[in-house]
């Protein structure tokens, strides 16, 4: 009992702190939903789901970090979910959407840091977004990817034999193990020797992530105003326009080796056969690269329901409507050309690109099979969580875009569908 009025002090603490002020309806439905959050788990200490680790130290490491760290991401993500009305009402729907893209781009950062990678707090940040993740398929009724499960293990696998002393990572090594999900990766492989992850991204300047990121956000912020009727159709479009051009000349200034090469359309596996492919330098780059094409859409398509509204007192607009549609299907059809790179980038063709464009053969390729399949291993699951993601954002962008017609949509969708089933299948 001592422990648990401790608990409900900290909680309180936590709760009082991070309280605004003034707050907009999507900061009080962040507020309720965390509080929600922290004051189930005070009063389910018991509960078996809050035993296997998870949790131990979950109040503490968020009593201490900032709001836009990968813990404090990741837990507004996992209260949002756990609160039904978020997925009850369109305008939490939009405002979890807004915070799921905040929790995966704060973590995005923290995984590409060859640093943070291996910190605890980034672990139980991936190891919370999976936990929303089954929390959302027993309220909705879907199927989980597990496609966090298996970043975590990656993170896992990338560490050293004796980084597991603290008491914390004993705790998250625990919870880890207990998923069930576990158990099918147990006889995936039995190396245990320490994943080279560095391979697989590169040293992306702080400020053009950053810049990117604002992009994303306002991108987020001028779609929900709008759909809620908050601002006017001259306010949307014109800062739709400024954020266009923002993102061109964002785009204009990555190094061009960041850009994708176009390979020969080639059959890696059966699932893929018919695929084009597209070869990054990393698969952070890769990660970034599709979000600039996700954002771009998520633009040209805001432009074209404001244009919509238009076209309702306007006989003039129908050649606006039809100015996006061939970039439009361009930029679907890139994110579905990357597919493959994020499945199997780091074994594919046994080489990585150094970020000054100079192939080279990486270190790794010398310590013989077993640590070949280990970094295979670990490169394949972060691959995953980073193209769920990107399908993810894809999949929410047409499915909420009204201005669609239910052809062009179903078509989209149903190239989707056919995306995650050949994910789900591939999913050990």
């Amino acid at each position: 009992m001592a422990v648990v009025k401790q608990q409900r002090r900290v909680t309180e603490h936590i709760l009082h702190s991070r309280r605004s002020p003034v707050g907009s309806i999507r900061d009080d439905v962040g507020a309720t939903c965390v509080a929600f959050f922290f004051r189930a788990f005070v009063s389910l200490n018991q509960d078996p789901l809050t035993s296997t680790g998870l949790f131990d130290h979950l109040t503490e490491l968020y009593k201490h970090a900032s709001p836009s760290s990968p813990i404090a991401s990741a837990v507004v993500v996992l209260a949002g979910t756990s609160a039904s009305s978020c997925f009850q009402h369109g305008s939490t729907t939009a405002w979890h959407y807004e915070m799921h893209m905040r929790a995966v781009t704060s973590v995005r950062g923290a995984i590409a840091d060859p640093v943070a990678r291996t910190k605890d707090e980034t672990l139980m940040a991936v190891l919370l977004l999976d936990y929303a993740e089954n929390i959302k398929a027993v309220h909705c009724s879907t199927s989980t990817t597990h496609i966090h499960y298996g970043g975590a293990i990656a993170l896992l696998r990338n560490r050293k034999r004796n980084s597991n002393q603290t008491e914390l990572s004993q705790s998250l090594l625990r919870a880890t193990k207990h998923n069930s999900f576990w158990q099918s990766l147990q006889n995936s492989s039995n190396n245990e020797t320490v994943s080279n992850v560095q391979s697989m991204s590169v040293s992306t300047p702080s400020d053009t992530l950053m810049a990117l990121d604002a992009i994303i956000l306002q991108t987020f912020r001028v779609e929900s105003l709008f759909s809620r009727g908050l601002v006017s159709r001259h306010a949307a479009s014109s800062t739709t326009q400024k954020l266009m051009v923002t993102l061109a000349c964002w785009e204009s200034l990555i190094p061009h080796h960041w850009r994708p090469q176009q390979m020969p359309s080639i059959a890696i596996s059966s699932r893929m056969r018919g695929l084009k492919y597209e070869h990054y330098v990393s698969m952070d780059v890769a990660f970034i690269y599709n979000q600039w094409r996700c954002v771009r859409l998520m633009l040209l398509l805001l432009e074209q329901r404001i244009a919509v509204e238009e076209t309702l007192s306007q006989a003039t607009g129908n050649d606006r409507l039809r100015e996006p549609i061939l970039e439009v299907a361009h930029l679907i059809d890139g994110i579905y050309n990357s597919v493959p790179y994020f499945f199997g980038a780091p074994h594919l063709d046994g080489i990585c690109c150094s970020i000054d464009g100079v192939f080279s053969v990486p270190p790794h390729m010398n310590y013989g099979l077993s640590d070949r399949c280990s970094e295979r291993f670990a490169g394949e699951h972060l691959g995953r969580w980073h193209l769920v993601n990107i399908l993810k954002w894809l999949s929410r962008i047409v499915q909420s875009n009204a201005s669609w017609s239910q052809l062009s949509k179903k078509s989209v969708i149903v190239a989707l569908e056919k995306q995650y089933a050949s994910l789900k299948g591939h999913v050990l």
